[in-house]
């Protein structure tokens, strides 16, 4: 069995209540056929995975490699998890503690990583919703509130704006600050814009 180096190389801290929300959303998707919960770290986010459910939570720290657990103790830990904010993750001894609550864990490799050309653009996403949810903290919004917010928004259909519109997103969003207490949302403005096009394009040709 490999062996497990000492909590300085995996210690992490995490918002107790997002971690909480994430372990009982979690805890309701794992069967009887998942056997193993994997915890892993990547670029301020750390990543539990059962199955095919999985959740990104924003951490410091570091996490030398993947590490798995049981998978019951995802349930287990929902219903027991440590009191204090923030929570310190981290394995010791060949296990994997939250605060003083531990169970046994194992080193797992790590997953043969995407193309340099697929793992950027997913960085640069939670860059995006890391920022967002900075700005978004005076109003008690976390960065999982972004994640869920942008789940549901793609999962809606494809976006009115893409990656390659960044310049004119930014001045959407200037006359967007002007015009929101009119009652104009960004749908608004990008439906007005698309059409404005349109018709420029079709006046130029005549």
């Amino acid at each position: 069995m490999p062996r497990i180096a000492g909590s300085s190389q995996y210690e992490v801290r995490v918002e107790r209540e997002e971690l909480l929300r994430y372990l009982a959303v979690l805890s309701k998707s794992i069967t009887s056929k998942d056997k193993v919960a994997r915890i892993s770290f990547d670029d301020g986010w750390l990543m539990i995975a059962v199955g095919e459910a999985d959740f990104a939570i924003a951490a410091e720290g570091k996490w030398a490699k993947p590490v798995s657990i049981d998978a019951s103790w995802i349930q287990k830990m929902n219903r027991l998890l440590p009191a204090g904010n923030p929570l310190v993750l981290r394995v010791e001894k060949k296990h994997f503690y939250i605060n003083s609550f531990g169970v046994p864990c194992h080193e797992v490799a790590k997953k043969k990583m995407p193309a340099p050309s697929m793992v950027e653009p997913l960085r640069e996403v939670l860059r995006s919703i890391g920022q967002a949810a900075k700005l978004l903290e005076p109003f008690h919004v976390t960065a999982q509130d972004v994640i869920e917010l942008v789940k549901k928004a793609q999962s809606a259909g494809s976006p009115s704006w893409t990656t390659d519109e960044t310049k004119m997103i930014a001045t959407v969003a200037k006359a967007w600050a002007l015009l929101a207490p009119l009652g104009v949302e960004t749908s608004d403005l990008r439906s007005l814009i698309d059409e404005a096009v349109r018709n420029g394009f079709t006046r130029t040709r005549t």
